[in-house]
């Protein structure tokens, strides 16, 4: 079934919304499951090669790993929602939704996302979108932010076509490598 999406099927016969397959055309099997701890090596290769691109997040370099791994660890026991897409034993994207901490804000969370390079184009990203955006519904969770970079619209696109609507726009919000681009701002409310 190359280049097609499917879903894995549990022992039960139902269809799992935490744990995904995607095969991509000529590339290995994705896996799309919730993460833990025992992925923080992987996923940090993953976020330092994502960082290092200097177009999609905020950060060009990657935090030093201990605090990468203190920040995830302390994520995690505020109820972060995270899933990871693997290729065999490499985690190649991840989608994270964290929890706001401030009283009036608790019903929110922010999002997060890297797909690498060569995985990009080919359904992961919604599939990861898709998982992470049930587990903060299931978590308790009734809005969903995120900020973007207004040069990546694949992003804006995938973003607009699960239901995000654009709240606001930070104009001239980063200038890098002599490029000035706003930042998107957009929320998606999770109990309409």
């Amino acid at each position: 079934m190359q280049g097609a999406i499917r879903d894995v099927p549990l022992d039960d016969g139902s269809l799992s919304t935490h744990s995904r397959r995607v095969t991509v055309g000529e590339m290995p099997v994705v896996d799309i499951r919730r993460s833990g701890p025992e992925d923080f090596d992987g996923f940090y290769d993953c976020f330092a090669e994502i960082c290092r691109e200097r177009r999609f997040l905020a950060l060009v370099e990657p935090p030093p790993k201990e605090q990468s791994r203190a920040f995830l660890e302390d994520a995690r026991r505020h109820g972060m929602v995270q899933y990871v897409a693997t290729a065999g034993a490499r985690i190649v994207g991840w989608c994270d939704v964290v929890p706001h901490r401030w009283e009036g804000f608790r019903h929110g969370g922010r999002l997060g996302m890297g797909i690498a390079r060569q995985f990009r184009g080919n359904g992961i990203g919604w599939r990861l979108l898709d998982v992470t955006v049930r587990g903060a519904r299931d978590a308790g969770l009734s809005r969903v932010e995120l900020e973007v970079f207004s040069s990546n619209t694949n992003a804006i696109r995938l973003y607009e076509r699960y239901g995000f609507v654009r709240e606001g726009l930070h104009r001239k919000g980063r200038i890098i490598d002599g490029q000035v681009e706003d930042l998107v701002m957009m929320g998606l409310l999770l109990d309409d």
